[in-house]
């Protein structure tokens, strides 16, 4: 399995036991049709031997979440320099990727 699928794995395991937690710890609000997504994605190792001797580039504020689903358009969400990330979005499921995710294979 390459890093990137370890890592994009990682993350939508995080993404589902968020969505999967028990109804008592969704705050729901009648009418509402919007919610937030916030999280923080995790990249790393970026080269097979730490310490890299290749400049590797701003790790999280170069890439994007991209949310797709099929009663919306793809939304696309911005990292920040520590990884995290909060958006506003129509309430429905959806498929993320991370953009520009290319590392070890």
């Amino acid at each position: 399995m390459s890093i990137r699928s370890f890592s994009f794995l990682t993350g939508l395991i995080i993404l589902t036991i968020v969505a999967c937690l028990p109804e008592e710890f969704a705050t729901v609000v009648p009418g509402n049709e919007t919610g937030t997504l916030a999280g923080s994605v995790k990249i790393g190792p970026l080269c097979p031997v730490e310490p890299c001797s290749t400049q590797v580039g701003d790790t999280y504020s170069s890439r994007q979440l991209q949310l797709r689903s099929e009663p919306t358009s793809d939304i696309v969400v911005s990292l920040n320099p520590d990884g995290s990330f909060e958006t506003g979005l129509p309430i429905c499921r959806y498929e993320v990727d991370l953009t520009d995710c290319e590392f070890l294979g």
